[in-house]
């Protein structure tokens, strides 16, 4: 073998290196940064792929309530949304557990919890929340700022969402039981509160 030549890795090495991988996105998981995993996801990373705990990706960002994630994982074709999580539920009925824990918890939260729900039960809502955030990416990779990804990427989200907010994408559909909302309202006002906290966080001074 020339000195030039690459060696091909093992099935060992690249089962480790598969391993490292998604601890790294799961470290971004709970830090609610999208960033961090974009692209592993889309270079070939195993997006069902159990740590060793058990836990999927997409459980992770149900338990954590990182409603962000879960709408990107929600969009992909290649994550199993019928993938037992470790505890024997399907993700649909986990974050409907979750849902009902948090139902007593700052507005808030039981607004995220709710969003979470609808994003994995309405699939046009989990692809019209990922269209903003590929829109979000497009732009920050421009300014090549894609790191300060924060809150940044939720107006994009909130900008397409109150397109269709009123009605326009789910015209006849069933409401949301606890706000009478459709899905696509109910994540928009989610949308609109993170934005309004954290600018009230931030003194107002946050500019995309």
């Amino acid at each position: 073998m020339g000195s030039g030549e690459s060696k091909e890795m093992t099935p060992e090495q690249k089962e480790f290196a598969a391993a490292v991988e998604h601890r790294a996105i799961e470290k971004g998981i709970q830090k609610n940064d999208i960033s961090s995993f974009y692209f592993p996801i889309h270079s070939g990373a195993d997006p069902n792929r159990r740590n060793d705990d058990g836990v999927t990706l997409l459980e992770m960002a149900i338990e954590l309530q990182r409603v962000e994630v879960v709408g990107f994982l929600a969009s992909i074709p290649e994550v199993d949304k019928t993938v037992k999580t470790s505890k024997g539920q399907d993700p649909l009925e986990f974050a409907k557990e979750m849902r009902v824990k948090l139902a007593d918890a700052h507005e808030d939260v039981v607004l995220g919890a709710d969003a979470i729900v609808d994003l994995i039960e309405n699939p046009k809502s989990a692809r019209l929340f990922r269209a903003a955030y590929n829109v979000y990416i497009d732009k920050m990779l421009k300014k090549n700022e894609l790191k300060r990804q924060g809150m940044f990427g939720t107006y994009f989200v909130v900008f397409v969402l109150g397109i269709h907010a009123y009605g326009f994408a789910y015209p006849g559909s069933e409401t949301n039981d606890l706000l009478q909302m459709s899905p696509i309202l109910h994540l928009f006002n989610w949308c609109h509160r993170v934005i309004t906290t954290r600018l009230l966080g931030f003194g107002g001074k946050e500019e995309l």
